[in-house]
């Protein structure tokens, strides 16, 4: 499971996450601090990138911008990072050369979708992308419901990649 951290929230997230039973992937656009890294990991999470966007041509920073967060990341040359919706070619290129692999969710929970009618599957990567700090933690509550009731976990992409 993914979890974009809105406003860098990745210690709310993180939290909210540990307290359900699960683990996760935690996305963001900045890189939390050394602290915040280390509980992460104590409790099985983990931080990966994502991209800003911000401006017309905000894509022609997109090698920069992942290069930085990898790095404070401490992540390998080749790395996941969290796919943005409706990702321009430019980007994805771009990102490819800075070694960035995107990483999408087969469900996607976000501000106008639900959770899905077919039951999760083993392996399923889901995203929870959402802009408040609240509806964020609200989407982990559900989800959890659901994974719990399937005898489901969710893990970070590591765990499914590694």
């Amino acid at each position: 499971m993914i979890v974009y951290a809105p406003g860098g929230e990745v210690a709310t997230v993180a939290a909210r996450l540990h307290s359900e039973g699960l683990q996760g992937s935690v996305a963001t656009t900045v890189a939390p601090q050394a602290a915040v890294r280390r509980t992460l990991r104590a409790a099985g999470d983990e931080a990966i990138p994502t991209l800003a966007r911000s401006g017309l041509f905000a894509w022609l920073r997109t090698p920069a911008q992942l290069r930085h967060e990898a790095r404070a990341l401490h992540l390998r040359r080749h790395f996941y990072y969290l796919e943005p919706p409706s990702p321009s070619l430019g980007e994805l290129l771009l990102a490819r050369t800075a070694g960035g692999l995107p990483v999408r969710g087969a469900v996607v929970l976000g501000a106008h979708t639900t959770l899905p009618k077919q039951p999760l599957r083993e392996g399923d990567i889901v995203v929870i992308s959402l802009s408040s700090t609240r509806a964020t933690l609200a989407a982990i509550d559900r989800l959890a419901h659901v994974l719990h009731g399937d005898g489901l976990i969710g893990l970070p992409l590591s765990r499914l990649t590694g």
